[in-house]
């Protein structure tokens, strides 16, 4: 944690057979922020093949705010509490 912000750098964000998607990788992070006491989630994704996670609408649909690094690498973050 940085401050009151929760940051986690994810390397390989790929799509498996049993993937249960975005709201649920959600909903762990800003669980695992809430026990930390954070206000602030920040998520760098490093080598990100999942297309969805490439899509900012999609990802703005869950709440979060998205930022293309470049091809393969996003940050993402979130305002809880």
């Amino acid at each position: 944690m940085v401050g009151s912000t929760y940051t986690m750098n994810i390397w390989g964000l790929v799509a498996t057979e049993n993937a249960e998607g975005l709201g649920a990788l959600t909903d762990q992070l800003v669980g695992q922020a809430e026990a930390a006491g954070a206000s602030d989630i920040s998520v760098t994704g490093s080598l990100v093949t999942r297309q969805g996670l490439l899509n900012q609408s999609y990802v703005e649909s869950y709440g979060w705010t998205f930022q293309q690094i470049d091809a393969n690498t996003i940050n993402l973050t979130m305002k809880i509490n």
